[in-house]
């Protein structure tokens, strides 16, 4: 077996039990390879998260420093240390986690990259973002992405759009039902 996809599977059974879901599939992995990143980084993210209002940040027991990061609202993400870079795991569809705590996490992380890593690293080697999920078989498939705000506008807009259409049948449904239900009284 590759040890790649042995890796994976552990980080994202450990996410599945986290997020109490039980299909794999549902769980993405976004993972910011940089150049290198110093312990110290992470401890600042943590910092950062633990003073910000109305977010909890529980360093959890996996493979692996780890946290898992909840909003009032019981969104929640898990944050993975990486030396390549920041790796951040949540479930696909959950487009709360997407919309408030992806761009918390990733403003925080950057600004801790501008203060810190700016001097210790070249600037004009360009940094990249993966996206991570196993497939129907188990098959770990992996994309590159430009922009993680690019990513998250269209994920957010491509949601929108189911939720909408389910929302049309749901009326067309509803509607049939009511007629019926008219008919039904005559």
């Amino acid at each position: 077996m590759d040890y790649r996809r042995q890796e994976f599977l552990e980080r994202f059974n450990a996410a599945k039990k986290l997020f109490e879901i039980k299909i794999l599939k549902n769980i993405i992995s976004v993972k910011f390879r940089e150049n290198c990143v110093h312990s110290s980084d992470y401890h600042e993210l943590v910092e950062y998260l633990k003073h910000t209002p109305n977010i909890s940040i529980n360093s959890i027991n996996v493979n692996r420093s780890a946290w898992l990061v909840e909003d009032k609202n019981n969104n929640r993400i898990i944050v993975f240390e990486h030396e390549t870079g920041l790796e951040l795991l949540y479930i696909a569809g959950s487009i709360a986690s997407l919309i408030s705590l992806i761009p918390l996490i990733c403003n925080a992380w950057n600004c801790i990259g501008d203060r810190f890593r700016r001097y210790r690293y070249h600037n004009d080697i360009k940094n990249k973002t993966e996206l991570r999920k196993f497939n129907n078989k188990e098959e770990l498939v992996e994309q590159q992405i430009d922009n993680i705000e690019t990513f998250v506008c269209k994920t957010y807009i491509s949601e929108q759009e189911k939720l909408e259409k389910q929302i049309k049948k749901l009326k067309i449904q509803n509607k049939k039902l009511k007629d019926k239900q008219k008919r039904s009284q005559k």
